[in-house]
Formats: structure tokens, sequence, C-alpha cells
């Protein structure tokens, strides 16, 4: 499987209402466009296929950003999901570093979002649904 990463275009209403949907499937509830950043990121199949989508929120004035919204097609097979979605995150952890944010985390508030950064080596807090990163380390 061969994955290509594109920046999420918060202009493009067919992409906006196609995320939507994603995580309308996936939570039943609906996802409002102003809570698409401009540091969003897509990622396709070889195929140009859209496959899954997340955000990055840099947090202005310290050395953090968050991670959210990790969504995919659910038209997909699961394992290309999963892949894309790990492909999808170390992109995102690739320009939070360009960024200069020293630590990435993630609420992950959903079984699959919990396997995904733990397959990632993002470490639980405490017993929380919030998982960190320290970046400096890889």
């Amino acid at each position: 499987m061969g994955f290509y990463t594109k920046n999420f275009d918060r202009n493009n209403h067919k992409t906006i209402e196609l995320v939507q949907l994603w995580w309308n499937e996936k939570t039943g509830e609906k996802l409002g466009s102003m809570a698409l950043t401009d540091y969003g990121l897509m990622v396709f199949n070889d195929d140009h296929r859209p496959i899954a989508a997340m955000f990055i929120y840099p947090v202005m004035g310290c050395s953090v950003a968050l991670l959210g919204f990790p969504v995919s097609n659910p038209n997909v097979f699961r394992e290309e999901r999963r892949e894309a979605l790990k492909h999808l995150a170390t992109q995102a952890e690739e320009l939070i570093k360009k960024l200069n944010y020293s630590y990435s985390v993630s609420y992950a508030g959903s079984r699959g979002a919990k396997e995904l950064f733990s397959r990632l080596d993002y470490k639980a807090v405490e017993e929380s649904t919030m998982f960190c990163k320290d970046l400096r380390r890889s």
C-alpha cells in the first residue's frame, strides 16, 4: 500500500463535507467546519482515494501542538485505514517539528485512536484519554 499526503483545503466545501461525513459515521455527532484548521492533512492511496484526515492545533506560547480529529473513510478496509492513519500521524509529527514544537498531544476518545497513538509511541498521561509524545527524541 502506498500513500501520499496533501494539505487539507478549508476552502473546498466537498472536502469539508467528506470529513464531516466520516466523522458523523464514526461518532454519530456533527463536526463543525470551524473545528478544522489550516494545519489539516489528508492521506490518499495510490488510486487517489481519500483515506483519512487529521488536524494540527498549534498552541501559542508553549511547546505543545495538539493532534485532533483523526478520522478515516469507513468505506475502506480496516487495515488500509490503520496504515493510512499511521502514515498521516507521522507526517503530522514532521510538520509539528518544522513549526518548532517539541511535544505532540492528543485526546484519544475512541479505542481506535488509543491504539493508533499507542502504536506511535505516545504515552498515556496518567489514566486519562490524553496521549503525549516528546518529538525531540524521535
